[in-house]
C-alpha cells in the first residue's frame, strides 16, 4: 500500500511541486489549500504524514495543530516554512509537530524525512491495534474479575487482593483462574501486559 501524504499549503505552485515530487516517489498524495480544508477532511483521512505550511490565511500551521490535538492523532506532522525562526519552531513542536523543515529544501531530504515519519505512522497503528485488542479482551471480564485483574496487574498477592476486596483468598483464586482463562493468558506477566 502506498504511503499516504497530505500536503497543506496555500501556495498552489508549492502544492503542485510537492505532489509531483512525492507521487514520483510512489507515495499517494492529497492536497489541501488551507488548514481549514485539512481540518474539515481530517476525520476521513487514512493514517499518513501531513506536510503543513506554517504561514497560511485563516488558520496558520500552529493553529491547525492546536485544533488537531483534541482529535485522534494518527498523522505525524512535518511543518514547512520559508520563515524559519526558533520561536515558530518551538511553538509548532509544542503544538504537536514532529519536525520542522525550512524552505527551500532538497526533495531528497524531504522524501527521506517523510519515509521516516511513515515508519512512525506504522508504529502508532501497531500500538493502537494492540491497545484496541487489550480493551476488547478486558471488556469480557465481569466487574469483580476486572477488580481482581487490576490488583494482579499492580503486583498484589491473592491474600492482599482478598483483604482489599473483602473476600476470601479462595474466591480471589477462583476469579483469577476464571479471568485468565477468559483472557486466554497463562501467566501474570500476560495480564500485566494487557493493562500496560
Amino acid at each position: 500500500m502506498a504511503q499516504q501524504v497530505y500536503i497543506t499549503d496555500d501556495d498552489p505552485l508549492m502544492r503542485r511541486f510537492l505532489k509531483k515530487a512525492l507521487d514520483h516517489e510512489g507515495m499517494a498524495t492529497k492536497t489541501f489549500e488551507s488548514g481549514v480544508a485539512l481540518l474539515s477532511a481530517l476525520d476521513t483521512l487514512q493514517p499518513g504524514v501531513i506536510l503543513l505550511d506554517i504561514r497560511m490565511p485563516e488558520l496558520d500551521g500552529v493553529q491547525v495543530l492546536e485544533q488537531m490535538r483534541s482529535r485522534t492523532r494518527i498523522h505525524p506532522v512535518l511543518i514547512l516554512s520559508s520563515h524559519g525562526d526558533v520561536a515558530t519552531a518551538v511553538r509548532a513542536v509544542r503544538a504537536g509537530a514532529i519536525d520542522f523543515i525550512e524552505k527551500p529544501f532538497s526533495v531528497s531530504s524531504l522524501v527521506q524525512r517523510v519515509r521516516e515519519l511513515q515508519d512512525l505512522v506504522e508504529s502508532w497503528q501497531c500500538d493502537r491495534s494492540s491497545i484496541a485488542d487489550a480493551k476488547d479482551r478486558l471488556s469480557i471480564l465481569t466487574e469483580r474479575e476486572m477488580e481482581v485483574a487490576k490488583e494482579m496487574a499492580v503486583g498484589l498477592s491473592n491474600k492482599e487482593i482478598a483483604r482489599k476486596l473483602d473476600v476470601s483468598p479462595r474466591t480471589v483464586e477462583a476469579h483469577r483462574a476464571r479471568l485468565m482463562k477468559r483472557l486466554g493468558v497463562s501467566s501474570l506477566a500476560d495480564v500485566v501486559r494487557l493493562f500496560i
